[in-house]
């Protein structure tokens, strides 16, 4: 859906249902809509040592402006509307309590926008890991990829529930 724009009406125009509609309704209806994606993954995927690997989404919670495929590019999300965005990403590590967990956000898929690293969890607790930003997208071509890291010593999979490893793109505004 694109952004409305509205005319500009001039002192003594008489307004048609039609103008009322395409003029306050459909500019009304598109600002209290959320546009927004929700992608998840509950599949095992595991994250080679000391390599960023692009986490794959297989399904959504929404996704308003079909954003997200589930069957192609299921790394990306790709919003259509140009303006500012907030990202986010979380995603929870396999208890392992050595070396360090990474999440981070791409966009277009080569420039770091956003992201965090730490200390692996003690032992016996899961690494929950969680990155955000705000940033632009020009509402055709840019797209955001979510990626993992850990360094471990092997591969190292992350936990498999639905709400474990989630990627969600909001558009705030023009």
């Amino acid at each position: 859906m694109a952004i409305p724009t509205m005319n500009t009406f001039a002192a003594g125009q008489r307004w048609r249902a039609a103008d009322v509609n395409s003029q306050v309704r459909d500019a009304v209806t598109f600002a209290f809509t959320a546009k927004s994606c929700r992608a998840t993954s509950a599949a095992a995927t595991s994250i080679a040592n000391t390599t960023w690997t692009s986490l794959t989404f297989t399904s959504e919670s929404f996704d308003t402006d079909g954003w997200h495929s589930s069957s192609t590019n299921t790394d990306r999300i790709t919003p259509n509307l140009p303006g500012i965005y907030r990202v986010e990403v979380s995603a929870a590590f396999a208890v392992n309590a050595t070396g360090m967990r990474g999440l981070r956000i791409m966009k277009n898929g080569s420039t770091e926008v956003g992201g965090v690293q730490r200390a692996a969890s003690p032992a016996g607790t899961m690494s929950l890991m969680y990155a955000a930003t705000t940033i632009n997208a020009n509402g055709s071509t840019d797209y955001f990829v979510a990626q993992a890291y850990q360094g471990s010593g092997g591969a190292l999979a992350l936990e498999t529930s639905a709400t474990a490893t989630t990627f969600i793109v909001t558009w705030i505004g023009a």
